[in-house]
């Protein structure tokens, strides 16, 4: 598949020119824009670097004049690229203008403007026209070019007039040495007939040919992952062996579980079926967002800053992140994630996409997110395992993981070993006469008509024994958390140095997937809204029962006309529909009311195209309440500017292939290494039930005490 970089000039045809490369050549096309601002002004190596990892570049069309830089912008760099970095170049239009302009050519007015204007090209039958036949296409110009002094460099192949008696105007030329073509009119347009595709063909058909002639090799030309998928003879790889793996590969473990039944059986059939580890390096970036100041900073495992900026967006540098990483080639489709961002966004974050300021503290991140290059990913219910690098020649690597993940043996641990203690001494749970009154508060708000429901939380927190090694207390955690409360959304996150100013360990086992979108577009959202305690005695059918309550039912339901709202937003088409209404789902603890709400993103499909739904989306409705902005507004004040911190946001990852997926982050336990004192660690749990005007309060306060305790019981 050839790999294509298209500059956009800011035209309005050019996303019908990437999908006629995208159909026609079969083509992976990524756009950038003339003043991306990773390149323009900077040293003009970067760009070349970048340049020459593709196949062929197109210059795009666009409004404006060659002769204006600001126009133009990257693709003038185009012309000057030194022998070592040539590409084959196809300019349209502006693209075409530029070419000839930069060889000493001129542009001009043309008398009778061109715009949505059908004209007969006359051709010299020679080149991309060979074999053609005859061409009519689209003309959208306004401007001109004459060779002038390029025709030294630059040869004539087609010409077209503005009427029957003016004279001719060049529509076509070549480079005499060099892979540059360029056109004045518009191949793709709906008028223009069919020989205008058979151009492009002629077009891939010449620069392939001098790419395999002419071209200098090069070890940048393209940053194509090294993927092998093996199938591991040990169906059954415990967690324990992928974090030994890494260790003994001088790496640790990001971990997204999807918790297995004692036999081997996924805990729910459609969300519990792969596990994925990121394998985390001293080189290993990471991306770290503070929302107080604005700042978004890159810093490696040892948390060195290695870059920085000031009043930065979240999601726009996520975009720009994720649109700068080349697709890789060659990974198996069945994987779901090949490499990427993998971390969290915490529930402040989370607010400021909704314009809501939230509680921050300048020194901890409200998102943070490590660049996995290296991983291994288990399909629980196919018994396939893939280990993966996107990083160039690192077959080395993915044979010293293969070999330590078939002869490695599960270390069994006790949580004592090296004088751990996972006992807590000191644990401060929610007053209940506390929580109640703020439960009445909400109901008077939601009488007073300032919500529908609203999504109370509490926090409690833990003293326990610090230890030596961090990392080994808070995988012992983890492990107690995964047996207790088996879900299909398990993490294991530790992100930064020891006792580093912004790191922190991060477990959960979250029931609840936020949003999920896939490398086609499909994406889905599974809210839970409805939380039973499985007690004796209480059976699903006895759930089933209990969850046919009004009260029950208008929380999910009012979550989920919630979300169709925030998709739709999105989608604009009517395409967001709901899947399944109110379903009980069985977990380890609880039976939980649960519906999936579903959309179609491939209008809209690119790495980027999943970021924008999950920016609209924050902070997940069923931690919220409708409508969402005064809710949110509303639970600020009435649990006390308390930040929730990374309870309540969300846990999951973005593949550079472009398919995402994200958990709620409920069920979940955090630790900043900076509130370590006097030998002990402080762990922070939320826990929160939807308040609507139906809701009992102690039944309230019972509800947030089953969820709470199901992740305090790791410290009995």
């Amino acid at each position: 598949m050839p790999v294509f970089l298209y500059i956009d000039a800011y035209d309005s045809f050019s996303n019908n020119i990437v999908v006629l490369l995208t159909y026609l050549l079969k083509a992976s096309v990524e756009t950038i824009r003339i003043d991306d601002a990773r390149f323009l002004g900077q040293d003009a190596s970067l760009f070349l670097e970048y340049v020459r990892r593709f196949d062929a570049v197109i210059a795009g069309p666009g409004p404006g004049t060659a002769e204006q830089g600001g126009d133009v912008g990257l693709i003038a760099y185009l012309w000057n690229l030194g022998a070592d970095f040539v590409v084959p170049v196809l300019g349209i239009c502006l693209g075409f203008q530029s070419l000839i302009l930069s060889h000493g050519g001129t542009i001009y007015r043309v008398e009778n403007p061109q715009h949505g204007i059908v004209a007969q090209i006359v051709h010299s039958n020679r080149s991309i026209f060979k074999g053609i036949g005859d061409l009519r296409a689209t003309q959208y110009n306004s401007l001109a070019a004459d060779l002038g002094d390029s025709r030294k460099k630059l040869e004539p192949l087609a010409w077209h007039r503005t009427s029957a008696t003016s004279p001719l105007i060049l529509s076509a030329v070549r480079h005499r040495e060099k892979p540059y073509w360029g056109v004045q009119f518009h191949p793709e347009s709906a008028c223009t007939n069919a020989a205008g595709a058979r151009l492009i063909q002629n077009w891939w058909n010449e620069a392939s040919e001098w790419n395999r002639s002419s071209r200098k090799p090069t070890s940048t030309c393209r940053l194509a992952p090294t993927i092998r998928s093996e199938r591991i003879t040990n169906s059954s790889i415990d967690v324990d062996v992928l974090r030994n793996a890494a260790s003994s590969t001088g790496g640790s473990l990001l971990l997204l579980e999807s918790v297995q039944r004692a036999a081997k059986i996924p805990i729910h059939s459609e969300t519990g079926r792969f596990t994925i580890a990121g394998f985390s390096y001293p080189d290993t970036k990471r991306v770290l967002y503070f929302m107080n100041t604005s700042r978004i900073e890159v810093r490696n495992g040892q948390d060195e800053i290695l870059d920085q900026k000031n009043q930065a967006d979240l999601w726009n540098y996520l975009r720009e992140f994720m649109s700068s990483v080349d697709k890789p080639m060659g990974g198996d489709a069945r994987s779901p994630f090949w490499g990427g961002l993998l971390g969290f966004v915490s529930y402040e974050a989370a607010l400021a996409s909704i314009d809501v300021d939230g509680a921050t503290r300048p020194s901890r991140p409200d998102a943070c997110f490590a660049f996995v290059e290296r991983s291994v990913v288990i399909d629980n219910a196919e018994n396939r395992t893939w280990i993966q690098s996107i990083k160039p020649k690192d077959e080395e690597w993915i044979a010293e993981i293969q070999s330590a993940i078939t002869h490695s043996k599960k270390k069994c641990t006790d949580g004592l070993e090296n004088g751990i203690s996972l006992k807590a001494v000191g644990i401060c749970s929610p007053e209940k006469e506390t929580y109640i009154k703020s439960i009445r508060t909400c109901k008077e708000e939601i009488r007073a008509g300032n919500s529908y429901e609203l999504c109370l939380t509490a926090e409690g927190l833990v003293v326990s024994p610090a230890s030596v090694s961090r990392s080994h207390h808070v995988w012992e955690l983890y492990q107690r958390l995964r047996k207790l409360n088996a879900a299909p959304f398990a993490a294991h996150l530790r992100f930064g140095a020891e006792n580093g100013d912004s790191s922190v360990s991060v477990i959960s086992s979250s029931p609840e997937r936020f949003l999920s979108w896939d490398r086609h577009g499909h994406c889905q959202f599974r809210p839970i809204k409805g939380t039973l305690k499985k007690t004796p005695g209480m059976t699903y059918e006895k759930a089933e029962q209990f969850f046919e309550s009004s009260k029950e039912r208008a929380e999910n339901l009012m979550i989920v006309d919630l979300i169709r709202h925030d998709l739709n937003g999105i989608l604009r088409s009517g395409e967001a529909h709901v899947a399944k209404l109110m379903g009980v789902e069985e977990y380890a603890t609880v039976y939980q009311l649960v519906s999936v709400v579903e959309g179609d993103l491939s209008s809209k499909l690119d790495k980027t195209g999943g970021i924008d739904v999950l920016a609209a989306s924050l902070p997940p409705g069923s931690m919220t309440g409708a409508p969402k902005k005064r809710s949110c507004e509303l639970l600020k004040r009435i649990e006390g500017n308390r930040a929730r911190g990374i309870y309540s946001g969300v846990i999951g990852y973005l593949d550079v292939g472009g398919g995402g997926d994200f958990s709620v982050a409920i069920r979940t336990a955090f630790s900043w290494d900076q509130e370590r004192r006097d030998g002990r660690d402080f762990w922070h749990i939320g826990a929160g039930g939807a308040i609507t005007v139906q809701s009992d309060d102690h039944a309230e306060y019972a509800e947030m005490m089953t969820k709470l305790e199901t992740v305090l019981g790791i410290f009995d």
